[in-house]
């Protein structure tokens, strides 16, 4: 990676926006603003076009300001819409966990019972036969 490069990726963490937007402006720095800075060393280049927060800051100057402040938004709005689907599989994933479990119990619950039903009528079938028998 050369000095330029190192440069330009400082420079784009201070910028807002997506990464589509961020990249667009690095390559037009690049471009039109840096073009002749490809051979000079990191700190020639910070002393002939200033550190990379003040060069972002330059940039977002220049940006309008409904432009940040969209950004901004968008990029709140996206967080909260992710947090939101993410607790609502959470939930979705413990209701047929509990619903899970509930048909689980009742199916051994009705087991048993189905298995005390037959053994309580063959017990009874059996004791009517042997009534039957001593007649």
């Amino acid at each position: 990676m050369n000095d330029l490069t190192k440069y330009l990726r400082k420079v784009s963490t201070y910028l807002p926006g997506t990464k589509k937007q961020t990249q667009g402006i690095i390559k037009l720095l690049k471009e039109d603003v840096l073009s002749d800075a490809a051979n000079l060393s990191f700190n020639q280049i910070v002393e002939r076009f200033g550190t990379p927060a003040a060069m972002a800051a330059t940039q977002i100057e220049i940006m309008p300001a409904l432009e940040i402040a969209e950004k901004v938004r968008f990029q709140k709005w996206l967080k909260k819409i992710i947090v939101i689907v993410a607790a609502a599989l959470i939930m979705l994933f413990a209701g047929l966990c509990i619903a899970e479990f509930i048909d689980a119990h009742h199916s051994a619950e009705g087991e048993s019972i189905k298995g005390n039903i037959e053994i309580e009528q063959t017990w009874e079938d059996n004791s009517h036969n042997l009534n039957k028998g001593e007649k």
